[in-house]
């Protein structure tokens, strides 16, 4: 298509956006070009498909004398797409809710207008106090608040003892503890998830700066440190009471209605610690995880500007295909969600989708098929997944049963050669080791003795479906 790259950015806005950047291009305060203009005035009655008959060189030279060549169409291309840029920064800059006034506070200082600066200080000082959230940006912008306050001219003048800067240092200490709390709370989740290791100073500092503010009123603070204890306590009963206090704030907020931000990004880490559970043999965090998601897709806070991560799409349907969700449920979750995912994967998930769901409905040889295409590259644990989804399959569906090892000696093959996954390793050789036990256990007795070992072992995935096999 012509005028790819513009196309995509203009693809990308909604709307009511379009309209306001028809306002923005056309004021003289921000200088567009004319050529840019006149394109703009050609492309924005083209939405929502923009069709590419209408979007060529010799269509687009029609329109103007100012897009008359490919060179002057290119030109208006990249000074649109610049001032595209210019317009989806200035839209975040007007619709943050503080930092119009911390730059109104600061003109008033660099023109000695301490008075407005007085006024505008004291409203910004109760707005950010009064809001419901308090995020870690209330944190920070309550710091550049009381910076602005003790620095400037009519700052210099107060040479008495009330000029004591002590409230920048400590609201300064405060967002710092909270904003690297949060930042140790994700380094924390990658460790456990992926084994990278990171490095920090104590915790216990930060956590004694943020003890005035962890409480419910606060509820960033009070969610993170919550998630911390939960992430990194010593016992699974530590875990569950820290997870069950995230829990018992979010639903006791109001019924469908948006959650705030605190409760948005502490719910990643309670599904994600929901599915670690349920991996573990947990059976019950299946049915937490599925509650969250449940939550968030209600609330519409899965979506990505319309995208929906490929990993969250094949984990709802694994678990509640698991928990012997109807197929009509995961058919229709599908139905509902596929077009959500990047269309690079659409048609390696949607076989996943429908391997779950043939299996559900106890047709194992198609659900091996549907299993065989659902290889994503460079998706290396979903790969392994579907490595033993297929053995599980054929397995089932007592077809060519001598091929079984071999699909099994071909998983381990995979598994030794990715050295990127060798922190699951484990996981997979005993799924492995079991299996290829399965294979050979022919009577009763040699099966009992194998599913006692195997009932000593920790959870692994696959684990209770060996178990299941070994007593038929």
């Amino acid at each position: 298509m012509h005028l790819t790259k513009l196309i995509a950015t203009l693809q990308q806005l909604k709307p009511t956006e379009l309209k306001q950047l028809a306002h923005y291009i056309r004021s003289p305060y921000f200088k567009t070009t004319e050529p840019a203009i006149a394109l703009f005035h050609y492309l924005h009655t083209l939405p929502p498909s923009y069709p590419p008959n209408k979007i060529n060189e010799q269509t687009i030279s029609q329109q103007s004398i100012l897009l008359n060549t490919a060179s002057k169409q290119a030109g208006a291309a990249t000074a649109l797409r610049k001032t595209i840029t210019a317009f989806i920064a200035q839209q975040q800059w007007e619709q943050h809710p503080y930092e119009p006034s911390l730059h109104y506070l600061k003109a008033f200082k660099q023109h000695h207008l301490f008075n407005d600066f007085a006024s505008v200080y004291h409203q910004t000082q109760k707005q950010l106090n009064a809001d419901p959230d308090q995020t870690a940006e209330i944190f920070y912008q309550r710091h550049r608040l009381e910076e602005l306050k003790f620095n400037g001219y009519d700052a210099k003048q107060n040479r008495t003892i009330k000029n004591d800067i002590s409230p920048v240092l400590k609201t300064l200490d405060e967002f710092y503890a909270l904003h690297k709390l949060r930042y140790i709370c994700e380094a924390e989740h990658r460790k456990q998830w992926f084994n990278i290791p990171y490095k920090t100073t104590t915790v216990k500092p930060l956590l004694q700066i943020l003890k005035p503010y962890t409480n419910p009123k606060y509820p960033y603070v009070y969610l993170f440190v919550q998630v911390y204890l939960m992430l990194t306590a010593t016992n699974q009963k530590q875990k569950a009471k820290h997870y069950s206090l995230i829990k018992q704030y979010t639903v006791q907020l109001p019924p469908n209605k948006q959650w705030n931000e605190a409760t948005i990004e502490a719910a990643q880490y309670t599904r994600n610690y929901c599915t670690k559970c349920y991996n573990g043999g947990q059976v019950a965090y299946g049915k937490e995880y599925l509650w969250w998601m449940e939550q968030m897709l209600e609330r519409k806070l899965i979506l990505d500007n319309g995208k929906m991560q490929p990993i969250l799409f094949r984990n709802i349907l694994t678990i509640a295909a698991q928990l012997n969700y109807e197929p009509a449920w995961l058919q229709k979750f599908t139905g509902t969600y596929l077009s959500a995912l990047p269309a690079e994967t659409q048609l390696a998930n949607h076989a996943f989708a429908k391997g779950l769901y043939h299996y559900a409905k106890k047709d194992f040889a198609e659900a091996g098929n549907q299993f065989s295409q659902a290889n994503i590259a460079n998706d290396l644990l979903h790969n392994c997944s579907l490595k033993r989804w297929c053995f599980m399959c054929q397995y089932e569906s007592r077809e060519n049963p001598k091929g079984l090892e071999d699909m099994l000696n071909t998983y381990q093959q995979y598994v030794y050669r990715h050295t990127e996954i060798q922190h699951f390793k484990p996981l997979f050789d005993k799924f492995i080791s079991y299996a290829k036990k399965l294979l050979k256990a022919y009577d009763k007795d040699n099966r009992k003795r194998i599913a006692l070992a195997l009932q000593k072992e920790k959870p692994f995935p696959g684990k209770d479906w060996l178990l299941l096999q070994l007593s038929e």
